[in-house]
């Protein structure tokens, strides 16, 4: 994709009222510029987005890092914990050295790994949740310990990503994922369910820092 057209693309998405579900909270203008171009041109990301609003145990919380690199030598990451009454996810992803492109990248990729914990049976402990998304992917080094990638995040995020620089209108592909990948019967009912929205219908929240 020329630069020249990447740069009118997410200056119109920055442009288009986006109003991301109250399950997904972003802490600054650039996580939200970043989701708002992803939901403004991916179908599939839309799905996610239903989804995650149709899911009260899980909250997502997304934040641009310019220190990510440094701390982690990685451009995105993600860790979850449990709540009072549900898990809480967080997404980061670098802001100081990845270019815009491999941001909304990363973006599409932790957001797939997001609707992948909402989708797991619900354990008691962390800990459940810890071994579930193991057993899915396999660990991965980082800098601050045990890291884990799974194989539907890398597809669905992929999937995104490519939707978004096409500009694809048509439907996603979130329910197929998530049969592929055997999220289970509850995340597939939802992802079957889950509507395709307008842009006109996405909007934007801000996290408090």
């Amino acid at each position: 994709m020329p630069p020249s057209f990447l740069a009118l693309a997410l200056a119109f998405a920055a442009a288009v009222s986006i109003r991301t579900p109250v399950a997904v909270q972003v802490a600054d203008e650039l996580a939200d510029r970043r989701l708002a171009y992803l939901a403004a041109r991916s179908a599939t990301m839309k799905q996610v987005l239903d989804v995650l609003e149709r899911t009260p145990a899980i909250s997502v919380r997304l934040r641009a890092n310019p220190m990510l690199w440094r701390e982690t030598s990685r451009k995105a990451a993600g860790r979850f914990w449990r709540g009072d009454a549900r898990v809480i996810v967080l997404l980061q992803f670098d802001s100081a050295s990845a270019r815009p492109i491999e941001q909304i990248e990363s973006v599409a990729h932790e957001m797939a790994h997001a609707v992948e914990v909402a989708c797991l049976p619900r354990a008691i402990e962390i800990d459940g949740l810890v071994g579930q998304m193991l057993r899915r992917g396999h660990p991965v080094a980082s800098a601050k310990g045990l890291a884990v990638e799974t194989p539907f995040a890398q597809h669905a995020g992929r999937e995104m990503f490519t939707e978004a620089l096409r500009g694809r209108p048509a439907i996603g592909r979130l329910r197929e994922l998530a049969e592929k990948y055997n999220l289970g019967p509850p995340c597939v009912d939802l992802a079957r369910e889950a509507r395709t929205v307008t842009a006109s219908k996405i909007g934007s929240s801000r996290m408090a820092r």
